[in-house]
């Protein structure tokens, strides 16, 4: 990619400046070959209101917000609920095997693992066919426990080491809101799975404590808890906001996973620039190793499969990017005084970006974030 196009490519607003590095040492910076060239994701259909070919993007309500942010959800509600409303979409019926059981395949676990997780970790019984401590309740707040002692237990069992479930229904976790980044809004999500490495803002701390850990900078994948006496199709508007914090904080997301789970069933969402993609139900007593399944790809230790981009990594406490200089060269830029700028809306066409200027050689550098400006730094956008 020569300068010249790389500078008209990203000549937009910039916040901060970027530094150059010199070729990155393969060794010490590059990604796994999994996510060198992650694949492009199975993305939320296009809805069919957008005509075929057509390069205009049909104005849509969006919780983009005000300035100074939300004050409360009960404001944000009706907003990022117009904004989802037609914008769900089912998945096709292979899904489950085409890209769930694949992409945790592609981590090294298999099939045969999987049966003998359930067979032999102690949690399910083989006799009754169901997990362990689930019976019909009308009270959320006795399955937290049962939950989480599930996906410890594949997280432990299955060794992803950067990877944590964490209760989260009584913590209230911090929202940035607005331009200035302040905010007393707060929201729980009742299982928060926390991301660390070099992916995730706080690489560099060691967080003790489950109040330190519960920051959507570290949130992997929000998940929720519903009874099936309470369960109700607004769940996705509710998740909805912890996805939209997720987005906003990180700024290197693509999409972000999400399990709504009963005492006797599951199902898998996805947010990305399209709107949100839904699996169907799936009984977790009757279908335990799928169940084990969708636990394993919402805490998987691939970053590119939970859905960041990669080329935007942390390192020493420092923002890096990775792309190809004019000579096809692999280089590294470091963001100085990194911090994504967005629009505040969940429907993620142009959401959050790193984004500055290089003093030599590149002019106006900007992540990969920026949909379809920068094709040739990261061949896996989604829009």
């Amino acid at each position: 990619m020569s300068i010249e196009n790389f500078k008209r490519a990203t000549s937009n607003s910039y916040r901060s400046k970027l530094t150059q590095l010199e070729s990155i040492d393969p060794s010490q910076v590059a990604l796994p070959a999994s996510e060198s060239h992650p694949p492009t994701p199975p993305g939320t259909p296009v809805p069919e209101s957008r005509a075929a070919g057509s390069t205009q993007i049909p104005i849509r309500p969006h919780c983009h917000g005000a300035s100074d942010g939300y004050s409360n959800i009960a404001v944000m509600t009706p907003l990022l609920e117009a904004e989802l409303k037609d914008s769900t979409q089912n998945v096709d019926p292979g899904f489950f095997q085409r890209v769930v059981k694949q992409r945790v395949w592609r981590t090294g676990v298999t099939d045969t693992a999987i049966t003998e997780f359930v067979q032999n970790s102690g949690l399910y019984d083989n006799d009754t066919k169901r997990w362990n401590d689930f019976n019909e309740t009308t009270i959320k707040k006795t399955l937290y426990e049962p939950f989480h002692q599930i996906f410890q237990e594949v997280i432990a069992t299955f060794k992803l080491e950067e990877r944590e479930a964490i209760p989260t229904y009584n913590i209230k976790i911090q929202h940035i809101e607005g331009d200035t980044g302040d905010s007393s809004l707060k929201t729980s999500p009742d299982l928060f799975i926390y991301g660390s490495g070099r992916n995730f803002h706080l690489e560099n701390l060691k967080l003790e404590e489950d109040k330190e850990k519960a920051n959507y900078k570290c949130c992997a994948s929000p998940c929720e808890v519903k009874t099936e006496h309470n369960l109700k199709d607004k769940v996705v508007m509710q998740v909805g906001v912890y996805a939209r914090q997720c987005f906003m904080q990180q700024g290197n997301r693509r999409y972000i996973y999400s399990l709504v789970m009963t005492e006797k069933r599951t199902f898998l969402l996805q947010f990305d620039c399209n709107g949100v993609l839904r699996s169907q139900f799936i009984s977790i007593h009757e279908n335990p190793k799928d169940f084990v399944y969708l636990i394993l790809l919402v805490s998987s230790p691939n970053c590119t499969t939970l859905g960041f981009d990669t080329s935007i990594y942390w390192k020493d406490g420092k923002c890096y990017i990775r792309t190809f200089d004019e000579k096809g060269k692999r280089v590294s830029y470091e963001i100085v005084d990194a911090k994504p700028f967005f629009q505040r809306r969940v429907r993620f066409e142009d959401v959050e970006r790193f984004a500055g200027w290089v003093e030599t050689p590149v002019a106006n550098c900007a992540s990969s974030r920026i949909p379809g400006r920068l094709k040739d730094v990261s061949q896996s956008m989604l829009c």
